[in-house]
């Protein structure tokens, strides 16, 4: 990567981390003020008074400096910058409704049916704009599969399906703001290197945002992002890819972004069977999330976020390899990272049956 492209990344993640972190006390200032704190329950870790609106400083602050760089090109002839500020609306107008969604649940707790409601209007505002993914690339068969109208189902389900999977993660004192920092930055890399610069961007922008959250949000946490910000994030990592045409081989962004997001997808996929097999709602909270049994076996926040943080950067890399040199001989190192993950979930899913059969004996 040329030292040129690589500063312009940094100004931007710089710019967005800064903005960050002068919202951020604002917001702690306003919610010992008026009282916004995280409620405490049987499933949550934190004890103490703790603001739970960090979401709307990362929102604010990628929103800033992402229309900077959509109004930027302010050289080009007004019906041109015009077409360029319409393409990503439909994006600024969805990720609104996601953020002001989670928030309005900080503060009401909305039943799960109405959110999801409101999620599906969303994801339904980027998917009839036209984004989405129109393949999938069969690596080792060497096969692109057209996926035709089904495009629009699988994008649909994919920005439903990552808006609530950061929230499901966000139980640890930085670990989905993390997590989602570290997405973000190995799809700007792979965005750039495929010269979707404009993606690249903006994915800066989002790890630059985290970046001034995780300041307050590392432990022992002062801040939470809330439901504003967990579903904006999830949503906004799953929009990523759809921001512009790639320049990659067909159907390859989808599994770049499944590699790269594998951990919550995962835990999501876990929640999901787990509460079918015990025949409860999909949507019923409960204590068995990674971090959950992470903290049970013994392991202390900062050894969690160690592991789980390693995991996502093996993913990322595996996935940037892939990019660098997009040939199926280079896919296994994509598969062997996505084996770890899933391996790492297994046996863990083992070791927690294991303890509480030996805590009923």
């Amino acid at each position: 990567m040329h030292n040129g492209n690589l500063l312009l990344l940094l100004i931007v993640a710089g710019c967005a981390l800064a903005l960050n972190l002068a919202f951020t006390p604002l917001l702690v200032a306003l919610s010992h003020k008026y009282g916004w704190y995280d409620e405490i329950n049987h499933r949550k870790i934190h004890t103490g008074q703790i603001p739970r609106i960090g979401g709307v400083g990362i929102f604010l602050s990628f929103l800033i400096v992402s229309l900077v760089l959509v109004l930027a090109p302010g050289l080009l002839p007004p019906r041109v910058l015009l077409v360029h500020f319409l393409r990503y609306a439909p994006f600024v107008l969805a990720f609104a409704i996601v953020h002001l969604l989670g928030l309005i649940d900080d503060f009401t707790d909305l039943r799960p049916r109405i959110k999801i409601l409101f999620q599906g209007a969303a994801a339904l505002i980027v998917t009839l704009a036209g984004h989405g993914f129109s393949s999938l690339y069969v690596p080792f068969v060497g096969t692109v599969v057209n996926l035709g109208p089904f495009s629009y189902v699988v994008t649909f389900l994919w920005l439903i399906g990552m808006c609530n999977a950061v929230n499901l993660i966000d139980g640890l004192d930085g670990l989905a703001g993390g997590t989602a920092a570290i997405a973000a930055i190995f799809l700007g890399m792979t965005f750039w290197v495929q010269h979707n610069y404009t993606t690249a961007l903006f994915s800066l922008a989002l790890a630059g945002g985290l970046a001034g959250f995780l300041v307050f949000n590392m432990p022992p946490a002062r801040l939470f992002m809330g439901d504003s910000g967990a579903l904006f994030v999830g949503f906004a990592l799953a929009s990523l890819p759809l921001l512009e045409p790639s320049r990659i081989a067909p159907g390859m962004p989808i599994l770049i972004s499944v590699t790269v997001l594998l951990v919550p997808i995962l835990d999501t996929i876990a929640a999901i069977l787990r509460r079918l097999r015990r025949r409860r709602p999909i949507g019923q909270p409960d204590r068995e999330h990674i971090h959950h049994k992470l903290l049970d076996l013994g392991m202390t926040n900062a050894g969690i976020l160690a592991v789980i943080y390693a995991i996502g950067a093996i993913l990322g890399v595996s996935a940037l390899l892939w990019i660098l040199h997009p040939v199926d001989g280079m896919f296994r190192w994509v598969l062997i990272a996505w084996i770890v993950a899933i391996g790492f979930f297994l046996v863990l899913d083992q070791l927690n049956r294991r303890r509480v059969r030996a805590k009923r004996q």
